[in-house]
């Protein structure tokens, strides 16, 4: 169809330039959008990052509990310079049973481990006390079924004279097997 030369019909410099008004409205909306959604985007995985950091818990050590008999070692700075003070296995090298101690906490504990890697239906115990006193109310003791190790809470013994000693058991089918001798350090 010619162009007739009449305004606002089709060919027309005024219609070209309603159109060209057109595409240019829609291409600025768009930068516009772009532009504020990516600036969103930024802003939220700023804040993401913020709250991630906030979130990780630094391995510093006043996260550590307090150093007392009856607290979990590995919940303490215990953990960190621990030695193995004594070691033996029990029960034809199916038992494993240890002694722990921390010299910056002064503490002792015990470890005792099923070396079969079976513990479904077994229970382990383990006793921890003074070596003059093994009715100790100090003593410490952890008992736990269908596990393949575990250790006892804290002793604490600032007298470097005095011994510590543990004794675990194994109980399987309701028969109860003392994993002795007592360990003592």
């Amino acid at each position: 169809m010619a162009s007739t030369g009449e305004p606002g019909s089709p060919g027309t410099p005024k219609h070209a330039s309603k159109a060209g008004r057109s595409i240019a409205l829609v291409a600025a909306t768009a930068t516009v959008s772009i532009a504020l959604t990516s600036l969103v985007w930024w802003n939220v995985l700023q804040g993401r990052e913020h709250y991630w950091q906030t979130l990780k818990s630094p391995l510093a050590g006043n996260n550590f509990l307090e150093v007392a008999d009856g607290v979990d070692p590995m919940q303490t700075e215990c953990r960190e310079d621990k030695v193995v003070a004594d070691i033996g296995t029990r029960l034809e090298d199916t038992v494993q049973v240890e002694m722990l101690y921390s010299n910056s906490c002064m503490g002792v504990w015990g470890r005792v481990t099923l070396l079969n890697g079976q513990p479904e239906g077994s229970v382990l115990a383990m006793r921890i006390y003074p070596a003059d006193d093994p009715l100790s109310s100090r003593s410490q003791e952890r008992t736990a079924e269908n596990v393949n190790s575990l250790y006892t809470p804290l002793l604490i013994e600032p007298d470097v004279e005095a011994r510590v000693c543990g004794i675990a058991t194994l109980t399987v089918d309701d028969e109860v097997t003392e994993l002795g001798p007592a360990m003592c350090i």
